[in-house]
């Protein structure tokens, strides 16, 4: 795709940061359009719009408009995202939501582990431009059903969000049920976004990998992130949010050991640690992305938006901070490690404060 519109490596990674912070961006600006048009329709009229996108994608030459459709993309699944996430929470309750999340979640890294090889047939056979429109037509499929099937649907799902007023960020970041998770996910983004990103260096140019062996160690890291959150979302209706969240601070401090222990071992130590601070994921950003959803049912949409912001800004901000470091990658991925986990057990600490004490949350 970047060479066929004449863009270096470099160029176009430029344009993917712009793309996330498009998308960071977008989450609050998704707010106001659901409140506008309702969620069925922000979140159907996003998948078709991507679609459509990606035909656009592939019959343009000129490069700016190519940018311009690029970024646009990750614009309107923004939109999408949100109106979906939101959609879901009205639809079920507050443990369905977190279990269906997990599962969701889970099921998102399996697919990840195959998209790749799946992407490579494609474009192997019919190059990039065809592969693009294939990968499409499932997402354009999907917002038609939308769209059809929402009109059957009871008119809560369909309008709830569009009754939902501009005000509410302040009851929202005053209320310690919303503030605290929403926190403890950014603050675990500060280790993940940067261990995730220094991976594949560390499997290339530590261990010296083999292609097969490279690709093998990339899925055993999707797979256990995946187990986390298989995991959480069966726990979910037993344990509570904190117990879940205190299982993936030990899993977070034995990954950050671990990483420690490469200064006297080899570099497996840090590899499989990297693996274990993945894994955290499911039982960190699992529960409490759930509990940061059911705060104020008429703000929801704000609630979800402010989530999504703020996960994407963090973990962007704590991978420039770690490239910005002047360490090696595996000295990078110690420190912020170990900043993400000071930070959450601080927060979490509070937060336990918040509930004996006082009673909120």
């Amino acid at each position: 795709m970047a060479e066929s519109n004449g863009f270096s490596s470099g160029a176009f990674q430029d344009i993917i940061g712009v793309c996330f912070v498009t998308f960071a961006v977008f989450q609050l600006i998704s707010v106001p359009v659901i409140s506008l048009i309702g969620l069925r329709r922000s979140s159907s009229l996003s998948c078709i719009c991507i679609g459509v996108a990606c035909i656009l994608l592939c019959m343009m030459n000129a490069t700016h408009m190519f940018v311009l459709i690029f970024v646009s993309v990750f614009a309107v699944n923004s939109i999408g995202s949100n109106a979906t996430r939101v959609a879901l929470r009205q639809a079920t309750s507050h443990r369905r939501f977190k279990r269906i999340f997990a599962w969701a979640s889970g099921g998102v890294q399996i697919t990840q582990m195959f998209m790749p090889f799946v992407t490579g047939v494609l474009i192997a056979f019919w190059g990039w431009r065809w592969a693009v429109i294939v990968l499409a037509i499932p997402v354009v499929i999907a917002g038609v059903w939308i769209e059809l099937a929402g009109k059957a649907s009871s008119p809560d799902f369909a309008t709830d969000s569009g009754n939902m007023k501009i005000t509410g960020w302040k009851q929202l970041a005053t209320r310690p049920g919303f503030i605290f998770p929403v926190l403890t996910v950014a603050f675990f983004q500060v280790a993940f976004s940067p261990v995730s990103a220094k991976l594949p260096f560390l499997l290339y140019r530590e261990a010296g990998l083999s292609a097969e062996m490279f690709g093998s160690a990339l899925s055993a890291s999707h797979v256990m992130l995946a187990l986390s959150c298989f995991s959480s979302g069966y726990l979910v209706s037993y344990w509570s949010s904190i117990r879940l969240a205190a299982t993936g601070v030990v899993i977070l401090a034995a990954g950050l050991l671990l990483m420690i222990l490469d200064r006297f071992g080899n570099i497996y130590h840090a590899i499989i640690g990297i693996m274990l601070v993945n894994a955290a994921y499911g039982f960190i950003i699992v529960p409490f992305s759930g509990d940061a959803m059911s705060a104020f049912g008429e703000h929801r949409a704000k609630a979800s938006g402010f989530l999504g912001f703020m996960q994407p800004v963090t973990g962007g901000c704590a991978v420039l901070m770690a490239a910005t470091l002047g360490t090696s990658d595996i000295d990078g991925a110690i420190y912020m490690s170990a900043a993400s986990l000071c930070l959450i057990v601080v927060i979490m600490t509070v937060m336990r404060w918040k509930i004996f004490h006082i009673g909120e949350y």
